[in-house]
């Protein structure tokens, strides 16, 4: 599960995708179409359920949630470099704030974590 905010400052959640340089959060009821007599591969299709997000604010869900039950988003690459979409936490070892980067196959939750907000909000 993949996380994102809209030109309008909506969060998405749903599946990401890359189309032409335009990054995407697929919700669950998408659809495509070609429209009728252009070549698809034009990109002239209808993306219907495609939520185009600010490529800076993806994140992934890291597969656990905070001690309120809130989901964990981690940064990930996108088009070379982090994106500042990842998750500030608040860990229970001293109340130290740190970022989180999403790396599979890592363990690394054995403090108590709570969500304080993300990236590209304001602190």
């Amino acid at each position: 599960m993949y996380r994102g905010m809209t030109k309008n400052g909506k969060e998405v959640k749903g599946y990401y995708c890359k189309v032409q340089n335009k990054h995407y959060i697929i919700l669950g009821n998408a659809k495509v179409y070609s429209i009728v007599g252009i070549d698809s591969v034009s990109g002239n299709e209808f993306l219907e359920g495609f939520i185009e997000v600010d490529p800076e604010s993806i994140s992934q869900f890291v597969g656990i949630k905070d001690e309120n039950n809130q989901d964990i988003y981690g940064s990930i690459p996108i088009d070379g470099k982090m994106s500042r979409g990842g998750d500030r936490i608040k860990l229970s070892c001293g109340g130290y704030i740190y970022t989180i980067e999403y790396q599979a196959n890592k363990n690394v939750w054995d403090y108590k974590i709570e969500v304080i907000g993300n990236q590209m909000e304001e602190e």
